[in-house]
């Protein structure tokens, strides 16, 4: 129903709610701590950044902040900010529209749920993400390997795949 993009940029908004307020974060630290991958979550962000959404400061210090309190931003807003476009004009099966105007019975049904999702977004911020999903309190380099040499990235409990 949202795409990648959407998911992880809610991911990586969430974890910046978790955190202490005005604070800066790389995109760098938060791909690697949310198991995202660092070139595309850098490409996700700036649309949020044009959107008001996040604010961003380069050279040291810097990165990305909320530039709104986490009780003013909703998943809608992040979702809108990001698929625009990505949603069809409704049915597109074979028999297209019914005589009476009405969709098919699949079309229907997958309105219902959408219009439901639609609502769940719209009225859930990102304080209640933050409040929900669990992240590391420390960097995953940190963590320990439990004897395992590999590389691979961590999934988190914050995650929502």
């Amino acid at each position: 129903m949202i795409s990648r993009t959407s998911e992880y940029a809610i991911r990586s908004l969430s974890f910046m709610a978790s955190r202490p307020r005005g604070e800066f974060h790389l995109a760098l630290d938060m791909a690697r701590e949310l198991g995202i991958p660092a070139a595309f979550l850098g490409k996700v962000l700036q649309p949020l950044v044009v959107r008001g959404l996040l604010s961003s400061q380069r050279g040291r210090g810097g990165g990305f902040r909320l530039a709104q309190p986490p009780e003013q931003i909703t998943l809608l807003s992040i979702v809108q900010a990001l698929d625009q476009n990505e949603h069809g004009d409704g049915c597109s099966c074979p028999s297209a529209k019914l005589p009476n105007g009405h969709c098919c019975l699949l079309h229907t049904e997958q309105q219902k749920h959408e219009q439901a999702f639609h609502g769940f977004l719209e009225h859930t911020t990102l304080a209640a993400m933050a409040q929900s999903c669990t992240f590391p309190a420390q960097p995953p380099a940190a963590l320990p390997s439990h004897g395992s040499s590999n590389n691979a990235p961590v999934r988190l409990a914050g995650s929502f795949s």
